[in-house]
């Protein structure tokens, strides 16, 4: 992730009583470069890999992705 200057990865659940939510984030200024640069990398195949039973998209996790629109920010 470093070497893809990502940082704040996190995943998120919401409790399934309530819905199916599973939510996936990472920051990085520069979206697509990073997206290309994780995609480059060995780890990156194992960890799509083991992840994929987590996930009901068809497409890779790396495909999938999109960017997030920031809607506030309390520091």
């Amino acid at each position: 992730m470093q070497a893809a200057q990502c940082g704040g990865l996190a995943q998120l659940l919401v409790p399934p009583a309530r819905v199916r939510l599973r939510v996936g984030y990472q920051e990085t200024e520069a979206f697509d470069a990073a997206r290309k640069a994780m995609a480059a990398t060995e780890v990156n195949e194992r960890w799509q890999r083991d992840m994929a039973g987590f996930f009901e998209q068809p497409e890779v996790a790396d495909e999938a992705m999109v960017p997030l629109v920031e809607v506030f920010h309390l520091a």
